[in-house]
């Protein structure tokens, strides 16, 4: 470094010095002592701080001018230069001191500000944001629409299979009414037809035995023919499982359904 440099640099600082000297001593001589001095010219270098938006090196000014002589406006002013850096125990820190100094607080809207501040960080944040729902929550199942089939059984919609055991039943009787009635027809119809020519012609005496087996033989049919129809439709009543309306009735001509 040159000599002219070095002597330039001890000028500056010498300047520097005697301004700061001087400022102290206005202070002082205004009534203020040398820690209120030193406190305003922080508080100042903290609020020009704060104008440029560096707020972490605008706090610890802020802090120090308080430290060295603590009054209503610096607390306030650290105070809300801590919550700009999301410092909240240390700014409620500073407003509590307002309030607990609020006897001597020539500025009543201090303690306002204070009290309004400290209820409003302290306030516990919600559990959850109110236009979230819980992470943990089970997603609610959807309910259940017209067109997906339900698990659970319906008594409306089971299948009624009473009707196909009935025609089963009516069934498996005329079966066994044709079967029998069918044995005695042909039994009869051979005895009465023993006698009688080749061409066809019977006695008279074998004439009723005649007209017994023939009738006994369409008994025998009917019987035969209720018995299918009875089977069947049970069988059709257990594949379609029983729905519609159905209505079975009994003629001499046989068994008719209605579906």
């Amino acid at each position: 470094m040159a000599l002219g440099d070095s002597i330039e640099a001890r000028s500056l600082v010498r300047c520097a010095a005697l301004a700061f000297a001087f400022s102290i001593a206005a202070h002082a001589a205004a009534g203020e002592s040398v820690d209120e001095a030193q406190a305003r010219q922080l508080f100042d270098q903290g609020r020009e701080l704060a104008d440029k938006g560096d707020w972490p090196e605008a706090c610890r000014k802020f802090s120090a001018a308080h430290a060295l002589h603590s009054t209503g406006g610096t607390a306030l002013q650290a105070a809300n230069c801590y919550e700009h850096i999301a410092q909240s125990d240390k700014a409620i820190e500073m407003y509590q001191y307002i309030l607990d100094h609020r006897a001597t607080e020539k500025n009543a809207e201090r303690v306002s500000i204070a009290e309004e501040r400290i209820a409003a960080l302290k306030k516990p944040a919600p559990a959850f944001p109110p236009s979230s729902a819980p992470a943990s929550a089970s997603p609610v199942p959807p309910p259940a629409t017209s067109s997906e089939p339900s698990s659970a059984p319906d008594a409306s919609t089971s299948p009624n299979r009473v009707p196909a055991y009935v025609s089963f039943g009516i069934g498996g009787a005329g079966v066994v009414v044709g079967a029998i009635f069918g044995v005695l027809a042909l039994s009869q119809a051979s005895t009465a037809t023993k006698d009688c020519k080749p061409d066809g012609r019977c006695p008279a005496s074998e004439a009723d035995d005649a007209s017994a087996a023939k009738t006994k033989g369409w008994v025998s049919t009917i019987g035969f023919g209720v018995g299918v129809v009875g089977v069947a439709t049970g069988i059709i009543l257990l594949a379609t499982g029983g729905k519609g309306s159905k209505s079975a009735a009994v003629s001499p001509h046989g068994m008719s359904f209605k579906f």
